[in-house]
């Protein structure tokens, strides 16, 4: 009993790291607010403008074909219609809520990892190049990664410990992230065979929680297919003519894949080269280190196995593996699917927590290697994403508007994208027509 109460004193937080986590909330929310309008809108947030802006019926049919549930867009329809449609207004959801990743992964990682763990992780969503990133866009990743994490770390505590209210609060974190993107599902793949796995000996909670898993994939699983039967465009390719085709798309789809992660742990978007390459050999060098010192301390520690953290580390890594599987396998059937790393948000605490204890389980000179390139990688990241001013459309349609007498010719090369910005941004009409 007296261990079980220590085991409950230790899921919460004391009084002075409320304070800081507190603290480092706000410090999330200002940096996300700087510069929140730098970069002109892009294309998926001008399909965000545009849903909000059709009528409800339309709103919810446009949104479900285009491969989304219309939840966000019905928020940010009533958001719009307070505050307008400037790229602040359009963008200030994201941020107010991206800033929670703070209280969210504490909430998370406080009942398995030591403390300097837990405040690295906490670092690092303050200044990560992707969180910050889609906390200052017009969709809906900032609140799918908080909802996933408060989804993850009420998973951990309701299969470890079988509380009610923990499975409550994946409920409804759960629900929330599926609503916002469907990607999530993939994630409650991960959860149900992870729970069959781990809930052999725990037979007196097992009704109540297979009860409230079978409910939410019933209800994703049913959301899914009947975003399928009415998508536009349900046709399915699979181009690898050969065996030599084959190998070329596994080898060509395995390093997206690599890079994509690679992106989520340290960059942002808007990278491409070598910097991208670079991040992915740093992440698969921690994750390396993490497997070797799991390797070694199941060895030598059957106090470790049977330890908090040793199970948290499994669910990470089953949280991990088991969506990465479908979005690369998918990749060989359906286009621009493993391309977009927006598909591994729900992953990211989760990958974070694996690199991160994979750097503190290190020794001597390499530990520092790790240390020091994850924190240039992760400083370089942030840095880019401040200096990123967009596709420059915006730029351009502002200059139009000052320097352009009545009756000119501007010839644009009309992309949507660029059809949408001019729209959006320019202060006169313009006279568009197609030239050949």
């Amino acid at each position: 009993m007296e261990q079980e109460n220590s085991r409950s004193r230790s899921d919460f937080l004391e009084a002075r790291e409320r304070g800081l986590v507190l603290l480092l909330t706000v410090v999330a929310l200002v940096i996300r607010l700087i510069r929140l309008d730098y970069r002109g809108m892009w294309t998926d947030e001008f399909h965000t403008l545009n849903a909000v802006l059709l009528p409800w019926r339309e709103l919810f049919l446009e949104r479900v074909r285009a491969g989304h549930l219309p939840t966000y867009f019905i928020f940010m329809k009533w958001w719009v219609g307070v505050f307008g449609t400037s790229d602040i207004a359009l963008r200030l959801p994201s941020a107010l809520v991206g800033c929670l990743i703070v209280p969210a992964i504490a909430y998370f990682a406080k009942p398995w990892f030591s403390r300097p763990v837990m405040w690295t992780l906490i670092g690092i969503a303050c200044i990560n190049g992707t969180a910050v990133w889609s906390s200052q866009e017009a969709r809906m990743y900032s609140m799918l990664l908080v909802a996933s994490v408060y989804s993850h770390g009420a998973f951990l505590r309701a299969i470890a410990q079988g509380e009610k209210k923990a499975w409550v609060i994946y409920l409804c974190a759960t629900l929330i992230a599926v609503a916002l993107q469907p990607v999530m599902i993939l994630s409650v793949v991960a959860h149900c065979f992870i729970f069959f796995r781990e809930s052999r000996e725990k037979i007196e909670w097992q009704r109540t929680a297979a009860w409230i898993i079978g409910s939410l994939l019933f209800i994703t699983i049913s959301v899914l297919v009947g975003i399928a039967m009415i998508q536009e465009k349900r046709e399915i390719h699979f181009d690898s003519d050969s065996v030599h085709d084959f190998l070329k798309d596994v080898v060509h789809n395995g390093g997206l894949l690599v890079k994509r992660m690679g992106l989520i742990a340290f960059g942002v978007s808007a990278d491409t080269g070598n910097w991208r390459a670079l991040t992915s050999v740093v992440l698969f060098a921690m994750l390396g280190q993490a497997a070797y010192a799991w390797r070694q301390l199941r060895r030598h520690s059957q106090e470790f196995t049977a330890s908090p953290e040793a199970f948290a580390l499994r669910v990470c890594t089953g949280i991990v593996l088991i969506p990465s599987l479908p979005i690369f396998l998918s990749a060989f059937f359906l286009e621009h699917v493993i391309g977009n790393e927006r598909y591994m948000i729900p992953v990211t605490v989760p990958l974070w927590t694996l690199a991160v204890w994979g750097v503190f389980q290190s020794r001597g000179r390499w530990r520092d290697v790790l240390a020091v390139s994850g924190i240039l990688l992760l400083l370089t990241g942030f840095i880019r994403h401040t200096r990123d001013r967009g596709l420059g459309g915006r730029e351009i349609v502002y200059y139009v508007n000052r320097h352009a007498n009545a009756g000119d010719a501007i010839v644009f090369r009309m992309t949507p994208t660029m059809k949408l910005m001019i729209e959006h941004y320019s202060a006169r009409q313009f006279h568009m027509c197609a030239v050949p």
